[in-house]
């Protein structure tokens, strides 16, 4: 079976994005410390309201110009079955 040139370089090409992306992926996890989220550091949205900081939201002067924002989103689904 003939492979048409252009296709062969297409083929080469596209392994080559394939193990950049792999190394790429290697360097972030093995270097960088980039992982996947756990579920250390997750909090029981029932229990917010009783989670420091969380339960005095709001905006506090660290000092020496630094800042930090307590906020407590909310997100929402549509659900048209709901009543």
């Amino acid at each position: 079976m003939r492979i048409e040139a252009y296709e062969q370089i297409f083929m080469i090409l596209a392994g080559l994005m394939l193990m950049l992306g792999i190394v790429g992926i290697g360097i972030g996890a093995l270097v960088a410390g980039v992982h996947v989220p756990s579920p250390a550091g997750r909090i029981d949205p029932r229990a917010l309201s009783t989670t420091p900081p969380f339960d005095q939201p709001g905006l506090r002067d660290l000092g020496g110009g630094k800042y930090e924002a307590v906020v407590i989103a909310h997100a929402r689904q549509f659900q048209p079955n709901e009543i």
